[in-house]
Formats: structure tokens, sequence, C-alpha cells
């Protein structure tokens, strides 16, 4: 798998979680302290992100890291 393509599934899921929780690109920028244009850069494959970023986040949306990095 290519990097671009896996950086899309990622901040796919990272878009569903956050939509499944009911929460604005703001809310979750906020909450995981990364400013909203990052988050939305993630969110559309643009942008890689660290593992420290990926926790923020998976805490953020309350679920594993797992669940973000790789399909079921």
């Amino acid at each position: 798998m290519q990097k671009s393509t896996f950086l899309v599934l990622i901040g796919r899921r990272i878009a569903q979680a956050r939509a499944d929780k009911g929460y604005s690109q703001a809310m979750l920028a906020e909450k995981a302290n990364i400013s909203v244009s990052h988050l939305s850069n993630i969110e559309r494959g643009r942008k890689s992100l660290s593992a420290e970023v990926l926790l923020r986040i998976a805490e953020a949306l309350q679920v594993s890291a797992d669940s973000i990095l790789f399909t079921d």
C-alpha cells in the first residue's frame, strides 16, 4: 500500500470516529491539542501524523490507536 493511500485511510477513520462522537473538527482539535487546519489536513490524507498526535487523537475520541491504523 502506498503511503498516500494509507494516510487517506487513516484520515477517513479519524473523520468517521469524530462524526460518530458528534464532534466538530474544532472540538476534536482542541481536545487533541492540535490546530484545526492540521486536523483537517490529516483527515484529508494530506499530512502525516506523529505517534504522539495519533495517540492524542485516539484518546480524545476514546478509541484505540489500532482502530485508526488498521481495518477490521
